[in-house]
């Protein structure tokens, strides 16, 4: 999605599916259309899982996940990801 501000363009980018790889501070998440994003991972990056704020480190292959973000030279920075309970 991207819109204007003052400051000119921002684009963000969401997506629900399943974590495939965790590679340091990489993890690449699959869409159930089959699509797969690689999101970045940094200090700011906010994880939740059942209403409480858990480590990055606790994110798993397999985890079912929102990933959300601002899109920064051409990268997803991930801002928030949930986790969320499987089915």
């Amino acid at each position: 999605m991207t819109f204007e501000t003052r400051k000119g363009a921002k684009t963000l980018a969401f997506e629900r599916g399943t974590v495939q790889s965790v590679a340091g501070s990489v993890i690449t998440v699959k869409a159930p259309d089959g699509s797969t994003m690689t999101w970045d991972l940094f200090g700011k990056t906010v994880v939740r899982e059942l209403g409480h704020r858990v480590a990055a480190s606790s994110l798993e292959s397999g985890d079912l996940v929102f990933v959300a973000g601002p899109v920064v030279g051409g990268a997803n920075d991930a801002r928030i990801i949930r986790i969320r309970p499987a089915a």
